[in-house]
């Protein structure tokens, strides 16, 4: 090819689209922004953040029709389910990160009302990322039931634990409270077990979620008791960074079951 005699064909101009692109006949070596962790507008400003707002993830029980066709040896059908406490929550969004040589993505399935096939991003299952968003007035009648559930096909025998996490790209976490504030999103495992999240936690509080039917108390380091309170099965509470005077150590009981919780405004 001589340069002198014809321009060289440096670029293709194309629509911008969100499925792949074939017949081209253009081919390009990428270097620099290898994991698509890159600002390439560094006047563009990350949300601020007033604290966290977790975001709940369990492993439910599959339909057994999900699995009456496949091979037990190789894959099975596991559902994920996600599900926020919603109490003051307009909006949110995040990604999915899931490992695509370890589960394969089958379905999605909304739970809550208003929740549709529209709110979620698929074209990057294949990297396996999958996007969410969604606002609503009515966020605080989500429900017991979750915001949706995602049907993955799994190797048999795969460790389920923490094997899904949120991505900062390409939809960082955040949810929005009604006064326009941002959270950031902060993915938490098992609802059915005693947590608090976040912990540590700032001027936004903690949630807890309990479990059973027990008394949940909470004691400063000498010993006073600061919070008391019976928990219904599964009921989700939030404890105002007002019920802590001080940054520092402070410790909870559940029947027989204790810990720490630390505030650090």
């Amino acid at each position: 090819l001589n340069p002198f005699q014809m321009p060289f064909p440096e670029t293709l101009g194309v629509q911008v689209m969100t499925v792949p692109i074939s017949d081209l006949n253009f081919t390009a070596i990428k270097i620099g922004d290898l994991n698509n962790t890159a600002a390439p507008n560094l006047r563009v400003q990350t949300e601020r953040t007033v604290g966290q707002w977790p975001v709940w993830v369990s492993w439910a029980e599959t339909d057994a029709s999900l699995n009456a066709s496949s091979n037990p040896s190789e894959t099975e059908a596991v559902e994920a389910v996600f599900s926020i406490p919603a109490s003051g929550i307009s909006a949110l969004q995040f990604t999915i990160q899931f490992d695509p040589q370890q589960f394969s993505f089958e379905k999605i399935e909304p739970l809550a009302e208003g929740i549709t096939q529209e709110h979620f991003g698929l074209n990057r299952v294949a990297q396996g990322l999958l996007s969410f968003s969604y606002f609503s007035e009515n966020l605080d009648d989500v429900g017991e039931n979750g915001l949706f559930k995602i049907v993955f096909r799994a190797k048999s025998g795969q460790k389920r634990d923490n094997a899904l996490q949120l991505s900062a790209w390409p939809t960082p976490g955040l949810l929005y409270r009604k006064d326009g504030s941002a959270l950031q999103a902060q993915l938490h495992w098992n609802q059915d077990a005693i947590s608090f999240a976040p912990n540590p936690f700032g001027s936004a509080g903690v949630w807890m979620t309990s479990p059973a039917e027990e008394l949940l108390e909470v004691f400063d380091l000498n010993g006073q008791r600061l919070f008391a309170r019976k928990m219904a099965p599964k009921q989700v509470l939030h404890l105002e960074a007002g019920l802590f005077p001080t940054a520092g150590v402070y410790f909870w009981r559940m029947g027989k079951q204790t810990g720490k919780l630390v505030f650090a405004p």
